[in-house]
Parts: structure tokens; C-alpha cells; sequence
């Protein structure tokens, strides 16, 4: 998608309209307002953007909100943020993202902006007359959507000084926000990334390893959201985890993560691409190639990359449509502010007004029966019309004669036409933004789109596709011959790169985007572990999770701070039973410290994650061996049970000597809930 910055302005910068708070947005207020929200008696979210000790800012971070009818395209966390208010700059954010989805916080608190806290602020002396002083820059007024760009790096330094002027008090604060303004780094990649490392540097394909109940797949929603958002996002919410959940599932439920399970029965078919079953498709059972998850992802990612080096990627048709979109809604807006638009023809200066949009997107028109009367005559304008003078005309002036439309076949209102023509034109050059309110391409647009797109010299958005229990699943099998396009240096857009024509579709030239990141989780106690294909090992980076037992007093434990229950330290116990696993096994059958980490603060719930978690495990790791059940957790727990008394087996003499031997065979069993001592388990001279 085409960017509508100047090509050496470093850093976005968006100019934003919120409703006014004479609270200086830091409390909401009683101020009169013609936003529909507000008039409905509701708190406009915008009233907390200033409030710095607000609970919802975390770190460095402030977090604000902006209602738009469509959100402006900038990327990355590098961008200026100016506040506009009652034809007023009102303040800052720098060093900003704008996020599409608003992040709700609660009822009343939501945020779609986020700016850091030394280079945001609210100006006590606000800045006005920005028009006359060129702070529009070419624009006749703020835009309809909510937001115009700037296209001048020197708009915002002009606007910055301006502000030292008015606020000296700020003059600390505003430097530096001028002097960021004034270096940032202009590498296209490195602006639009959510986070300034070099996207190189990131590890593409990744594994997170360990045993059960280390946080594997806890830990994917942050590593993704690390990739995608980056880590300061990360860091700045990690003790607020529904922000970061929802994240997650609002990038998920937008396509840009994907999160599946390997299992035995998981194919090439399901990953890549196979021929399936059409449903409904009448008394014949049907076939057709169905593309995999995998694939999809790789088309979406592509796509993304396309947009952002194709700036034809809009065809004729589409940008008309989209502003024809914007131009209605300017329209609509315009009416509701003062019920109609006047304006008159070009030649015989015929008045005319526009009345409003119907639900099919036709301008209602209307001229003056006979002039001089108050009786309006009325039409409606399809867009069908203003297409065809939009396709033959690149502006007003090259139409000679009103006769000349007839041609093209509008007969009918045809001054009217071409001064509705003429006010078109006049929004796209003043007031449209293109792409923002572009239609979804379907999936099969897209696929016929990425054919197109011959190189890649601007980085895609990242997406994430997450694997859990990657090792279940037969690997070979599944990725097939894309294990060698995974690779770096073999992805599209790299010097090694490489292509394969897929087995069913025949489609030639596949590769795997270099946006597409990869996150898998393995269970190193899971015996399919050895299984895992040699191919996969070389390709993915290994990051471990072992257990930490100190986490059990951290954040997010129903037990913090000093993670114990009663006279139980569950740290210490965790950690004991770790020691004698891996002394009995290994490493990789230690117990993770999430099963206590949400657990009920009391005995009986320590009993309880035992009872269910703890004990099962043991039993699976030692194949029933309760003696080594034992030699983990004491006598309190395992019991020896002397049955020889009057036991025999059935009469079976073949077996000879072996009989009597196995009638003495000790045998182990799990005592009853209310004998465990869980301190014995880590104090000194426990009975074993």
C-alpha cells in the first residue's frame, strides 16, 4: 500500500482529533459535545490520555485513545503523535503506535494509542489559528476519518517551537521531543518494525523446550507478541496478562497468528496442502485442494509484503471505490453538521444540494424546480456516473463541453454531474487518505495478487504461526519438502532464495515469505521426543524452559510473596523433587512450576494438585515403579504392603521355584491423602 509521507520525513507523523476535556484529558469533564458517544450520555474514552498516574500506563508507557472511522496505515512504534482538539494543538505523544483494534481496559477505559511517557505530554497553552499558520499543511480542514498525515518534517518542528514558545515551563520535555524528531533512524524496515532490532537478528524459527508445566505454551503468546508488537509492548503489560492475552487473540482473529497442535494423525495434507471432501455438494461426493494452514499463512504474509512494495497494488477500480467510500462519508458528516450541502453548476451557476447517502451508497441530489421557488426537484447521483467521468477525466477542465458526457452515456443532470465531479476531485486532492478504508481482498484475490510481485526491497508486518507439541507429530511427513524453504537464507527476497512446485495444485513457484515466523513448543518428557527429525533440529533454534521453582512466588502466583502454604514451602519442595528426578532419570522429567502456581492457598488444594497432577506423572515417568515413586517423596506418601499371609496364586505347578519367589515380591501402593507429610519431603532425616 502506497505511504503518503514524503520520502525524507523519518518518521510518520498523524495529527489526531479528540474530543475536548477542559480537565486537560486527564479526568473526564462536563464539557458540551456533538459526538454521538458523549451526547448518549456515555464518558469519551479520550479522558484519561493525559493521565500519567493513571494504573493503565505502565513503565515508560503511556497509553491513550483516539476514535477514528478509520484507522491511519503507520506502522512500527517510531511515529509523532500531534493531539487536535477545537481547531487547537493540544499535545503529544512521541515515539508512538497506533494500534487498528482498541485494547479495552475497562467499560469506560480503552486505548489505541501508545506513546512514551519523556517524550508525551498535554500543552497548558494550547497552540491555535493552525490553518492560517500552515500546520495542515495543503489540507482545507482535519479530515472526516479522524486524522490527516504530515508530510513535512518541518510541519512538526515548526509545531514543536511554537509550543517552547507558548509553554517554557515544557522546554525540558519539548527539546528532547524535537531532538528525537530530528534523529531517528530513517531505514524504512527499521521504522515500520514494532521493534527497532533488525528483523535479521530475530530468530525466524524458533523451539521452546522443557518438561511438562515450564510455561511452553504460556510463553508463546509473549513470544509472539514480542515479534509482532515487540518487546517493550511485552514488558511494559507483562504483569497485566488479559492486555496481553487479548492482543493475542485481537492479532489472532485478524490473521496475523495462527496457532495449532501437532498430533499423530496431523498430515502434509492438513500443513501444506490435499485434496478433501467438498461438503454439500449434492448426492456425488466431490474432491478439491484445500491449501493447509501453513500454506495460508505463507499467502497472507506474502500478501502483507506485497501492499508494502507494490504501490499499484490498488487497481483503477479499487481506488475509486475506496474514494467514493471516504467521499460519502465526508458527505454524511457534513449533512449531519448542517443537514444539507449547497454548492451550484459550473456554467449557468444552477444551485444545487446534496441532501444525503442512501443505504445503497446513492447520492440524493436536488435542484430548484423553477428559480426563485422554494420546491427542490430530487435524483439520485449513483456512483456508476461519477465512475464513468472519474475513468474519462483526470480533472474537471478536461471536460470541454457538458454535451461531451452524453458520449460516455449520462444523459440526465448532467451539469450536476460534473459539478459533483469537481467537488470529488477537490476532496481527493485535499482531504483523502488512500487505502484506509480499502475492502478486504478474499483469499484467492490475494493468491492471484502475490503472483505479481517481482521483489521485495520493504519488510512485511511479522506473522506468527505457533506449533504446539511440534515433536508429536511425524515431521517428515507434514512439512514435506518446504523443511529446506524454512531455512533464512532459502526464504523469498534472499540471495539463496528457493522455490518448489507443490505436489497436488502444481503450483510452481512457492517459497515461505521472510516474514512468517515460526514458534514451536516440545515436551522433552514426551517419549515421541526421539522421533523429532534431524532436518527440523537444523533449521530451528532451541530456547529451554526448565523448571523455576522460585517463580512459585512471583508474579502470578496465588502464593506470592512467599510462596508457602501453611508450614509448607513449596519452593523448597519443588525444587527437592526436582533434584531426585533427574539423579533417578533426567533432566528433562523434572516437574514444571505452573502446577503450583494458580493452586488454592491451603493443604487440601496442595493435596488436591497431587492428587490429580503430581502422582500420575511420577507413575508414567517410572513405568508403576512405586519404589522409586518412594525414593521421591517419602514414606508419608508410598507405603510397602505385606500380603504373603495366606496369599498364594492359582494352581499352576510349570511355573516350579518362581512361584514362591514371586509370592514374596514386595508390593508399593500410594498411602491414603490424609498420611502425606509434604515438609518430610525436604527436611533432613525424612524416613524413606
Amino acid at each position: 500500500m502506497e505511504r503518503l509521507l514524503s520520502e525524507n520525513l523519518e518518521k510518520s507523523t498523524v495529527m489526531v482529533n479528540i474530543t475536548w476535556n477542559s480537565n486537560d484529558w486527564k479526568s473526564p469533564s462536563d464539557d458540551a459535545s456533538n459526538h454521538r458517544w458523549v451526547q448518549e450520555g456515555n464518558i469519551p474514552h479520550e479522558s484519561w490520555n493525559f493521565d500519567f498516574k493513571n494504573s493503565r500506563n505502565k513503565d515508560d508507557k503511556i497509553f491513550g485513545y483516539a476514535q477514528f472511522t478509520h484507522p491511519p496505515s503507520i506502522k512500527g512504534n517510531n511515529n509523532l503523535i500531534i493531539f487536535h482538539s477545537k481547531g487547537k494543538i493540544v499535545g503529544f505523544y512521541g515515539e508512538a503506535e497506533i494500534i487498528h483494534t482498541p485494547v479495552a481496559i475497562s467499560e469506560t477505559m480503552s486505548y489505541n494509542l501508545i506513546g512514551k511517557k519523556d517524550l508525551s505530554l498535554v500543552l497548558k497553552n494550547k497552540i491555535d489559528n493552525i490553518k492560517e499558520k500552515g500546520y495542515l499543511e495543503e489540507k482545507m480542514r482535519m479530515g472526516q476519518i479522524g486524522f490527516i498525515y504530515l508530510k513535512k518534517n518541518q510541519t512538526a518542528l515548526n509545531i514543536i517551537d511554537e509550543a517552547i514558545k507558548l509553554n517554557p515551563e515544557e522546554s525540558h520535555k519539548l527539546n528532547n521531543l524535537k531532538a528525537w524528531l530530528n534523529n531517528s533512524d530513517s531505514s524504512e524496515t527499521v521504522r515500520n518494525h514494532p521493534d527497532k532490532e533488525k528483523i535479521k537478528n530475530k530468530k525466524l524459527n524458533q523451539i521452546l523446550f522443557g518438561p511438562p508445566g515450564t510455561g511452553k505454551t504460556y510463553n508463546t503468546i509473549n513470544k509472539a507478541l514480542e515479534i509482532i508488537r515487540g518487546k517493550e509492548f511485552v514488558k511494559a503489560n507483562e504483569e497485566n496478562r488479559d492486555i496481553l492475552v487479548s492482543e493475542f487473540n485481537r492479532l489472532k482473529d485478524a490473521g496475523q497468528i495462527e496457532f495449532i497442535t501437532f498430533h499423530q494423525s496431523f498430515s502434509y495434507e492438513d500443513f501444506v496442502e490435499g485434496i478433501k471432501p467438498v461438503l454439500d455438494s449434492g448426492p456425488e461426493l466431490n474432491y478439491e485442494i484445500k491449501d493447509g494452514i501453513f500454506k495460508q499463512m505463507c499467502v497472507n504474509a506474502l500478501f502483507n509484503i506485497f501492499e508494502k512494495n507494490d504501490v499499484q497494488s490498488l487497481t483503477k477500480s479499487e481506488y475509486f471505490e475506496d474514494l467514493y467510500d471516504q467521499f460519502c462519508n465526508y458527505i454524511e458528516e457534513q449533512i449531519e453538521d448542517s443537514g444539507f450541502i449547497e454548492f451550484e453548476t459550473l456554467i449557468k451557476k444552477w444551485p444545487l444540494r446534496i441532501a444525503g447517502i442512501d443505504e445503497n451508497k446513492n447520492i440524493i441530489m436536488e435542484h430548484l424546480k423553477i428559480s426563485g421557488s422554494d420546491e427542490w426537484e430530487r435524483s439520485l447521483k449513483t456512483p456508476k456516473n461519477l465512475k464513468i467521468l472519474f475513468d474519462n477525466y483526470e480533472n474537471v477542465s478536461d471536460i470541454k463541453r457538458i454535451k461531451d458526457i452524453e458520449n460516455l452515456g449520462i444523459y440526465s443532470w448532467k451539469s450536476g454531474h460534473v459539478a459533483l465531479f469537481k467537488r470529488l476531485k477537490d476532496f481527493e486532492q485535499t482531504i483523502y487518505e488512500r487505502g484506509t478504508s480499502r475492502k478486504e481482498l478474499s483469499y484467492v484475490q490475494k493468491k492471484e495478487l502475490i503472483t505479481e510481485l517481482k521483489k521485495i526491497e520493504k519488510a512485511g508486518d511479522p506473522f506468527v504461526l505457533i506449533i504446539d507439541e511440534i515433536n508429536r507429530g511425524n515431521i517428515s511427513q507434514i512439512f514435506g519438502e518446504l523443511i529446506t524453504l524454512m531455512e533464512e537464507d532459502k526464504r523469498l527476497g534472499n540471495s539463496e532464495r528457493l522455490t518448489v512446485t507443490l505436489p497436488y495444485s502444481k503450483e510452481t513457484g512457492f517459497g515461505v515469505p521472510p516474514n512468517l515466523y515460526i514458534i514451536g513448543t516440545m515436551n522433552t518428557a514426551d517419549r515421541s521426543i526421539e522421533a523429532l527429525d534431524t532436518a527440523l533440529r537444523r533449521r530451528f533454534s532451541f530456547e529451554e524452559l526448565p523448571p523455576i521453582p522460585a517463580l512459585i512466588q512471583g508474579i502470578g502466583s496465588s502464593l506470592a510473596p512467599d510462596g508457602r502454604i501453611e508450614d509448607v514451602d513449596v519452593v523448597k519442595l519443588l525444587q527437592t523433587i526436582n533434584d531426585r528426578i533427574e539423579k533417578l532419570i533426567d533432566k528433562d522429567h523434572k516437574i514444571g512450576h505452573s502446577y503450583f502456581m494458580k493452586i488454592e492457598k491451603t493443604k487440601e488444594g496442595l493435596k488436591q494438585v497431587f492428587y490429580d497432577k503430581i502422582i500420575p506423572l511420577l507413575e508414567e515417568y517410572f513405568f508403576g515403579d512405586f519404589g522409586k515413586i518412594g525414593l521421591v517423596l517419602g514414606s508419608s506418601f508410598v507405603e510397602k504392603v505385606n500380603n504373603t499371609n495366606g496369599f498364594d496364586f492359582a494352581d499352576f505347578p510349570e511355573y516350579g521355584d518362581l512361584r514362591t519367589d514371586l509370592i514374596q515380591r514386595d508390593i508399593y501402593r500410594i498411602k491414603p491423602a490424609e498420611a502425606w507429610d509434604f515438609v518430610s519431603i525436604y527436611t533432613k532425616g525424612q524416613e524413606q
